[in-house]
């Protein structure tokens, strides 16, 4: 059986006293995809956070990687989150620093590379993502398309255990194929798990093994075969409105 990644069990998440997450429980493993489809989106935001470890949630247990998160002490929860690469929509890049900087900073001092290892290990995702010839500007001498790139190549550049992604689609267009035919390279070594929060259910279920309904009913899950697009095409409809702010069914 696979390593664990990710697995929720009854997590509840309020905000003001609003329930945005209800008894939750699911396991993602190494190895897998999932996609998150969330009405309201901040229900998917949220979420986010906790399973980057950046929110609390209000009850439950959540376990990373085989270990259990509710009394993580300081460095732990560093160590944890240098396994997880995030992006949201607000990522941004450091702005002082070059492209190549953004990507090989992380790595020279949290897996003890040196920079011309770094520097290897970057080139060709930049290569692919079309960065490459800019790798030397820093972000405010690239177009914002050229930003979002850059953001997700420096997630994919830790080789994290964990990837999370807020509306990759959306912040990628045309290069969205680019950057899941690398998370599914990754998947199918079994180095990482992926959880995608996204609005486009019909062009993103082939991507995963399987899909999260969070909405006022409740949470459901299906496998991506049983999953009908059709059936939630809300979600697909969101995409017109959306701004670029900062198996079988079975109980969730």
């Amino acid at each position: 059986m696979s390593d664990i990644a990710l697995q929720f069990e009854d997590v509840s998440l309020a905000k003001n006293e609003v329930a945005l997450i209800k008894e939750l429980s699911f396991s993602l493993e190494i190895g897998q995809g999932a996609l998150l489809l969330a009405d309201p989106q901040m229900r998917a935001r949220q979420l986010l956070r906790v399973c980057a470890a950046l929110e609390r949630p209000t009850e439950g247990r959540i376990h990373w990687f085989g270990r259990p998160g509710g009394n993580l002490t300081q460095a732990q929860v560093l160590d944890l989150r240098r396994r997880i690469g995030w992006v949201h929509r607000g990522s941004r890049l450091v702005s002082n620093m070059s492209l190549i900087d953004n990507m090989t900073l992380g790595l020279v001092y949290h897996r003890n590379l040196s920079y011309p290892q770094a520097e290897e290990l970057v080139e060709d995702l930049l290569e692919r993502f079309g960065l490459y010839d800019c790798r030397f500007k820093r972000p405010a001498e690239i177009d914002h398309a050229a930003q979002r790139r850059a953001v997700y190549v420096r997630e994919l550049a830790k080789r994290p255990r964990l990837l999370l992604f807020e509306d990759p689609s959306w912040d990628l267009d045309q290069d969205f194929e680019v950057l899941m035919d690398e998370v599914k390279s990754l998947t199918k070594q079994h180095e990482t798990a992926y959880l995608l929060s996204d609005v486009t259910a019909q062009d993103m279920v082939g991507w995963v093994d399987w899909v999260l309904v969070m909405d006022d009913r409740g949470n459901r899950i299906w496998s991506s075969d049983a999953f009908d697009p059709a059936k939630h095409s809300r979600f697909s409809w969101r995409m017109s409105c959306h701004e670029p702010s900062d198996g079988s069914e079975v109980d969730g």
